[in-house]
């Protein structure tokens, strides 16, 4: 099989997100760009020249209608994977999958099915009392860091104390549904309602408590250029992204600009 080079796996990545902008633009759902993707539309109005994926987020509720729409309509070569549809499915955040392509993945073990992705991400809720807003973060922690050492392989460098553990907790659950834990993660997730929280926060993955914001930032939502196209992004997007990355607008030092490629694909 011939591998695909990156100027395709991103045109392919972009058809994703135009589908995911079709079907929430047609359902009157919410959703923006975040991460690094959110960087390079305000800062490149396109990819970071060294990044090579795309990342979405959603209030919790647009996820689940989108996740519920995306399953009906989606054309044959596309599926949308989470931990509630896909049994051996270990991430706690759902993928947007182009199903004609094969993705591997260095640090992550394999799961059928897998090809280039856009990942989906939903944010919660968070206790409105402080002091139970730091036992929450605390909490799912914890869990998100034996579900990374299920899925996640060795890496290089790692100390003998952490490789054990994580070949100990990994042959545990191996008699459980890969997907037991990131259910666990998505039901701690949701206790507290997105709408009535006054801090709310992707915490399902990602950055920890950087990750926490006022929930009036999702208040409203924005154009911004990626790719020559227009996509979504809420408009307390500043907030956010000094939240999760300080001056984002600061380019990194030149020898931190390296694409990071972690994975490898091709068409099957």
């Amino acid at each position: 099989m011939k591998e695909i080079p990156i100027e395709t796996l991103r045109q392919i990545q972009l058809r994703l997100l135009k589908c995911i902008n079709t079907i929430c633009v047609e359902n009157n759902l919410h959703y923006s760009l975040c991460g690094g993707t959110l960087i390079g539309a305000i800062r490149h109005k396109g990819y970071i020249p060294w990044d090579d994926d795309i990342d979405v987020i959603f209030p919790r509720g647009d996820y689940e209608q989108f996740i519920e729409i995306a399953e009906k309509r989606l054309p044959d070569n596309l599926a949308v994977y989470t931990c509630f549809n896909k049994p051996d499915y270990y991430y706690p955040f759902a993928k947007l999958v182009d199903t004609t392509t094969i993705l591997e993945e260095r640090c992550d073990r394999l799961f059928d099915g897998l090809g280039i992705y856009v990942d989906l991400f939903p944010c919660d809720g968070l206790p409105n009392d402080e002091k139970k807003r730091n036992a929450y973060w605390n909490v799912i922690r914890i869990w998100k860091r034996l579900n990374t050492m299920v899925y996640q392989r060795t890496v290089d460098g790692e100390s003998l104390p952490k490789r054990l553990l994580r070949k100990s907790v990994f042959f545990l659950y191996r008699f459980k549904s890969k997907s037991s834990l990131a259910k666990k993660i998505n039901n701690l997730a949701m206790q507290n309602p997105f709408a009535t929280s006054e801090y709310v926060a992707c915490s399902v993955a990602g950055y920890g408590i950087k990750e926490q914001i006022r929930r009036t930032v999702f208040d409203s939502y924005i154009d911004v250029p990626f790719e020559g196209e227009l996509f979504k992004s809420f408009s307390g997007y500043d907030e956010y992204l000094c939240s999760l990355y300080g001056n984002y607008m600061q380019l990194p030092p030149e020898d931190k600009r390296v694409l990071r490629h972690q994975f490898k694909a091709w068409y099957k």
